[in-house]
């Protein structure tokens, strides 16, 4: 049973891809990590929030390559800076373009962007005026933004403190802060900080 264990092509792909200092270790610092993302998806701060969960799982796995392969810390979070900008950027814009868009060819996918990115700059523009003003506005997108850049950050600093401080506390303190000022503030249901305590 060993024997055909071992030649199970599952078992030599997770043998291949294995994380440094195991998958267990892998699974219970990004299940905490899911505590926190899922945490805020019950608070719904902004309607489009979707992109909270994978932007932090994306900081927390792109962080642990990055961590381990990158020796120069500056270098490594240069790279770390300029990739969180771009995701979150892409991802709150919604720069993805739909299948129909992108049959159609690389004009047609640069007419999207330059109208998403348009619409994003209005979008935070408007927002921009009301507060330079002292008034209020109901646009959410800077916040959205916000938001995102603090998802990948609580991700990359985690996987950070784990892989290549090996301090992995440090980087579960800061996502404890976060997941309890969300519950504290947003009134998150509180099972998930038993959840993320637990793991």
């Amino acid at each position: 049973l060993a024997v055909i264990m071992s030649t199970h092509w599952l078992v030599r792909l997770l043998d291949r891809f294995r994380p440094p200092f195991g998958w267990l270790p892998f699974g219970l610092l990004l299940g905490a990590l899911a505590c926190l993302a899922f945490s805020v998806l019950d608070v719904g701060w902004v309607s489009n929030d979707g992109f909270i969960g994978p932007i932090m799982v994306v900081g927390f796995v792109g962080t642990m390559i990055v961590a381990r392969r990158v020796r120069r810390p500056a270098v490594a979070w240069l790279l770390l800076i300029a990739a969180g900008a771009f995701l979150a950027l892409f991802l709150v814009a919604d720069l993805w373009p739909p299948w129909r868009v992108a049959q159609a060819g690389t004009a047609a996918v640069s007419d999207f962007w330059r109208i998403r990115l348009a619409l994003f700059g209005d979008r935070a523009a408007g927002w921009l005026a009301a507060v330079r003003g002292g008034g209020r506005s109901t646009e959410t997108v800077v916040f959205a933004l916000g938001l995102a850049l603090a998802g990948w950050w609580v991700g990359a600093l985690l996987a950070w403190s784990a892989y290549r401080a090996r301090r992995p506390f440090l980087g579960l303190t800061l996502a404890g802060f976060a997941l309890a000022a969300n519950t504290f503030y947003g009134q998150s249901p509180i099972y998930w900080a038993v959840f993320f305590f637990g793991l």
